[in-house]
């Protein structure tokens, strides 16, 4: 996490520096690298895209940017994931995340309605 970080030094308000509490939903600013390889766009969410361009033999140039996961950090034998909002794994890696901040009111009325159709659906295949 170290050097998806370093020089930042002022988030906006409502956001805060470094990983969520583990296991809770949210919004994560993360670090993501955007590169060209043989014609096609390759990107990787990472604090340093080291790792990712060793594991795929790539040498080519990547430039830095942020993005935003909806999700939250799961901790499994020591080691993190990042889990996008569904619960899936997300592909980044752990060390992408800046800082967080608590899901947008708009987003949490969202889940609310999801899960609320989700719970009537049940109950309506209960009748039938």
């Amino acid at each position: 996490m170290d050097q998806s970080i370093q020089g930042v030094t002022q988030l906006p308000s409502g956001w805060t520096l470094g990983w969520p509490p583990v296991g809770e939903v949210v919004v994560m600013s993360c670090r993501i690298w955007r590169g060209i390889h043989e014609g096609i766009p390759v990107s990787c969410i990472a604090g340093n895209p080291i790792a990712y361009l060793k594991a795929r033999n790539l040498s080519i140039y990547m430039e830095a940017g942020v993005t935003a996961i909806h999700g939250s950090i799961f901790m499994k034998e020591g080691i993190p994931f990042i889990l996008d909002i569904h619960g899936a794994p997300s592909g980044a890696y752990p060390d992408a995340v800046i800082g967080w901040s608590c899901l947008p009111d708009g987003q949490q009325l969202l889940k609310e309605q999801a899960l609320f159709d989700i719970q009537m659906r049940v109950v309506k295949a209960g009748r039938d």
